[in-house]
């Protein structure tokens, strides 16, 4: 877990300038022992459109 955690801030980061391509907008985490509350308490991101564009492959 703390090694995607770093590789997700290095791509919004030194890859998009700061723009975020993630959306957990509408994601229902379960498998808690309180899952009411890990919803109500987790960090909600929308993806930037541009940077949803731009962390597709180069070819």
């Amino acid at each position: 877990m703390q090694y995607a955690t770093f590789l997700f801030q290095n791509i919004v980061f030194k890859r998009l300038d700061g723009r975020n391509p993630f959306n957990n907008r509408a994601v229902l985490y379960d498998g808690s022992h309180d899952d009411k509350a890990l919803n109500a308490g987790v960090a909600r991101f929308t993806a930037d459109p541009t940077a949803r564009v731009t962390k597709r492959p180069r070819r």
